[in-house]
């Protein structure tokens, strides 16, 4: 009797050591997701632009260019391309002039991340530096490339091969070699792919993309125009609101973007020196400018809208 009692006592003390040292292990586990997700969090992404994927659904030439609208009025961004702006065709990997572009075309615009982008519907950039002519046959990777040559998601590698071309945005005229693709932004255009994680290809074409910072020096306005950048003491209003979490919505019939934070409304009116905060007129120290593709105000509405 006393015997299986205390066979008892010891299983029921084994089965607590093995309960508790499972649980140390779930709470090691745990620890390790949390401190994982803090580095993940942590880093730095190293991609500089973004894409633009669609159909050209409206097409005008100016004398400063192409403006184009790649997607729909709710979806879609304008873009007006300045000359300087290299067309690539996917299909035959040559390089064509912006006169080729027509509507109907599937294309890819890369433009840089932090590009201004006018308060319009649909938005307008000036900051292109690329378009692609899609191919139905190949396909179109951008982001940037480590020492390994593998992208930031980790989905593809290149594997450079005699054939693939390479090129750079600046348009310079050597022979440019896999070296020069690692640590750097790329457009990718290739075919097919293995079966692993990453997958791996070797690429038709690879355009290396500027790591310098976007030159807003001379950019061109929605009405072809073009103008410097934003003077010292203006303020991108889409920034102001952005960071103080207002929703924007831009009249673009009336040329004015209002504001609204819960019961709060402050409209801006493009040309005037005033702002309406819940109907109420509000004298600014400068008028309402659109400038290098975004809306500016003076420098003290920041502080009106806190």
């Amino acid at each position: 009797m006393y015997k299986k009692r205390f066979l008892s006592a010891v299983l029921a003390m084994s089965l607590l050591v093995t309960q508790a040292s499972v649980m140390a292990q779930v709470v090691s586990v745990n620890e390790v997701e949390q401190a994982t997700q803090i580095v993940m969090d942590q880093k730095e992404e190293k991609g500089l632009y973004l894409v633009q994927k669609g159909e050209i659904t409206e097409l005008d030439t100016t004398k400063h260019g192409t403006r184009i609208l790649v997607g729909d009025y709710n979806n879609g961004i304008f873009f007006n391309l300045q000359p300087k702006v290299p067309v690539l065709d996917a299909n035959t990997l040559s390089f064509k002039s912006q006169k080729d572009l027509k509507e109907g075309m599937e294309v890819t615009v890369i433009y840089p991340k932090n590009s201004p982008m006018a308060l319009s519907q649909p938005p307008m950039s000036s900051s292109a530096v690329l378009v692609i002519i899609n191919s139905p046959k190949n396909s179109i990777e951008v982001g940037y490339f480590d020492e390994n040559l593998v992208n930031e998601a980790n989905t593809l590698k290149l594997n450079i091969g005699e054939n693939t071309v390479i090129k750079n945005i600046k348009g310079e005229c050597r022979v440019f070699t896999a070296d020069d693709i690692k640590n750097k932004n790329a457009a990718v255009i290739y075919d097919v792919t293995t079966r692993s994680i990453p997958a791996q290809t070797t690429p038709l074409f690879v355009m290396i993309l500027d790591d310098e910072k976007v030159a807003s020096e001379e950019l061109i306005n929605e009405n072809g125009e073009r103008e410097t950048e934003v003077t010292a003491d203006y303020k991108v209003l889409r920034e102001i609101a952005t960071d103080l979490e207002y929703e924007i919505n831009w009249d673009n019939e009336n040329k004015q973007v209002t504001l609204t934070k819960g019961e709060l409304e402050v409209t801006f009116k493009i040309g005037e020196s005033t702002c309406s905060i819940n109907n109420q007129v509000k004298t600014l120290q400068q008028v309402n400018k659109l400038q290098a593709g975004s809306i500016l105000v003076s420098e003290e509405t920041a502080h009106l809208l806190k």
